[in-house]
C-alpha cells in the first residue's frame, strides 16, 4: 500500500511539471518591438570549414534591410579553411566582418573569449548569436527584432537537430534529434512561465548594454560551457529586463547532430557541466522533474524483478506519465508542423531517463573537454 502511494505521488508530481510546460508552451506573448535597430550577429568559429559557409549563406539571406545589421566572425585560433570561407564572403557582403584570435588568455574559456571579442567589435545595440554549424531562416532575424520591445533584455529560440547522416542516419542520431525539439519545448515553455530553465547559443540575442551591466561572462569564467544558459539565469536574476521566448517557427534554427556517438558524449558531458552552477531553484527543479522521470520509467522493472504486487500501479503510472508527455510533444511538435516525428516517441521516452542521468552524471564528475570536429 505504501509502495502504490509512493507511485501515486511521483506520478502526481511529474504530471504537475508537464502540466506546467504545456501552460507556458501555448501562453500568449504581447512584445512588440516598433523601432528599427541596427543589430550586430556574432558567430564564434573554431576548425569549421565544412560549415561557416553555409552559415553566412543562410545569415546574409535574412529578409531584414542588409543595411541594418552587421555579421561578426571570431575565426578562435582555426588550423583549417574556416578564415579563407569567412574572408571569401567579406569580399562580396560589406556587413561580414572577420576578426582573429591567435590565443585565449588564461581564466577565461575559448567560446566566451571569442565571444567576448565579437562583442567588444560589435556595433549594434541588440546582440545577436548563432553557431558555426547553424543554419538560421530566413526571417530569423526579423522575428528577433520583433520580440525587443524596451523592457526585454534577452530573447530565446532553440536549435532543432538533424540527423547528420542523412536519408538513413542512425538510430541514436534520430534519437538526439528528436531531443533537440523536446528540449526547445522545455526551453521556450519555462521562458514564458518566468522561471527560465535552459537555453542554447545558437538561436539567442540580448541587448549590449545590459550584458556589460551585469558583467558579462565575468561571473561564470569558471564553466567552460554556459554561454548561454548561465548567462541566462544571470540576466533573469540581474538585468531588470525580461526574457521573452521566441515562439514563431520562422526564428528556430537549423543545425546536425555530431557525427559520432563519442563526440555526442564529449559534446553533451560538456553542456550538462554547466548544471554545476545552476541556481539551487533551477537544480531543484531538475532533480524533482527528471528524478521523478527516472523513477517512473525504472520502478516497474524493479517491481518485475522483485516480484512486487506494486507491478500493476507502477505500469499504471508509466502509462500516464507517457501519456502527458504525449500531448505536451504533439502539441509541440504540431505547431511546428513536424508531427512526424513522434512515430520515435517510444524509443524517447525508454531511452531518455537513462541517457540523461549518465551524461548528467558524467557532467558533474568528469572535467569536460572541447568539442574536436571531426
Amino acid at each position: 500500500m505504501l509502495i502504490t502511494l509512493f507511485i501515486v505521488i511521483i506520478a502526481a508530481i511529474y504530471c504537475g511539471f508537464v502540466i506546467w510546460f504545456f501552460i507556458g508552451f501555448n501562453r500568449k506573448q504581447a512584445h512588440t518591438n516598433t523601432k528599427t535597430n541596427f543589430v550586430s550577429i556574432i558567430v564564434a568559429a573554431h576548425n569549421e570549414e565544412k560549415n561557416i559557409g553555409r552559415c553566412l549563406r543562410a545569415l546574409t539571406r535574412q529578409t531584414y534591410p542588409a543595411n541594418l545589421f552587421e555579421i561578426i566572425v571570431v575565426d578562435d585560433r582555426s588550423t583549417d579553411g574556416t578564415a579563407d570561407v569567412a574572408a571569401s564572403f567579406a569580399e562580396t557582403h560589406p556587413q561580414v566582418k572577420l576578426h582573429y584570435i591567435d590565443e585565449t588568455p588564461p581564466g577565461m574559456p575559448p567560446k566566451k573569449h571569442a565571444l567576448n571579442t565579437g562583442i567588444q567589435q560589435a556595433k549594434g545595440e541588440i546582440l545577436c548569436f548563432t553557431d558555426a554549424d547553424c543554419r538560421p531562416g530566413k526571417s530569423w532575424l526579423e522575428n528577433i527584432l520583433q520580440a525587443f520591445a524596451e523592457d526585454v533584455g534577452m530573447a530565446i529560440g532553440f536549435t532543432h537537430l538533424i540527423p547528420a547522416q542523412g536519408e538513413k542516419p542512425p538510430l541514436w542520431q534520430r534519437f538526439v534529434a528528436y531531443d533537440s525539439w523536446i528540449t526547445g519545448f522545455v526551453s521556450i515553455s519555462s521562458i514564458s512561465n518566468h522561471f527560465p530553465l535552459t537555453c542554447g547559443g545558437g538561436n539567442l540575442a540580448y541587448r549590449k548594454k545590459t550584458f556589460l551591466t551585469v558583467s558579462g561572462f565575468s561571473t561564470i569564467a569558471q564553466s567552460l560551457s554556459g554561454d548561454d544558459d548561465l548567462l541566462m539565469h544571470i540576466f533573469a536574476k540581474n538585468a531588470g529586463q525580461k526574457i521573452i521566448a521566441l515562439k514563431d517557427p520562422g526564428a528556430v534554427v537549423v543545425s546536425e547532430t555530431v557525427a559520432s556517438l563519442d563526440q555526442l558524449r564529449r559534446q553533451k558531458t560538456r553542456h550538462f557541466s554547466a548544471g554545476k552552477y545552476y541556481p539551487f531553484s533551477k537544480k531543484l527543479f531538475y532533480f524533482f522533474w527528471q528524478g521523478s522521470s527516472v523513477v517512473l520509467t525504472v520502478f516497474p522493472i524493479v517491481a518485475l524483478c522483485s516480484k512486487s504486487i506494486a507491478f500493476q500501479s507502477a505500469i499504471f503510472a508509466l502509462f500516464v506519465k507517457w501519456s502527458v508527455d504525449f500531448l505536451f510533444h504533439f502539441s509541440g511538435f504540431r505547431k511546428y508542423k513536424m508531427a512526424t516525428l513522434l512515430k520515435y516517441f517510444l524509443l524517447y521516452q525508454i531511452v531518455y531517463p537513462f541517457y540523461y542521468l549518465l551524461l548528467g552524471l558524467a557532467g558533474r564528475i568528469k572535467k569536460p573537454v572541447w568539442q574536436v570536429k571531426s
